[in-house]
């Protein structure tokens, strides 16, 4: 297998999360460890990020659908007014 320099295996890529969360999970597990509480504290801190995110993204979908509504809105509105433009012309043009 051939690498480039600098670039890391497609597997090293995969197996190191993998690894990490292992040894996380050791240590969570292990009441005499001393990040023990470090730990559970930043896990707290992720979860509280990660809602943060996913009340971030809900907004995000509900202006991203408002915007759209809002622009199928303007669209048929300024149809409308072309259309009454074009009445008004030939009205005023079949008075003169």
């Amino acid at each position: 297998m051939k690498f480039s320099k600098g670039t890391v295996p497609q597997e090293n890529k995969e197996l190191l999360p993998q690894i990490v969360n292992r040894i996380f999970s050791i240590c969570k597990a292990d009441k005499s460890f001393p990040l023990r509480e470090k730990i559970a504290d930043v896990d707290k801190e992720i979860d509280v990020l990660k809602e943060k995110i996913r009340k971030q993204n809900s907004l995000f979908k509900q202006s991203k659908k408002i915007t759209f509504d809002l622009n199928e809105r303007i669209q048929i509105l300024e149809n409308k007014n072309d259309n009454l433009k074009a009445r008004l012309l030939e009205s005023l043009g079949s008075e003169l």
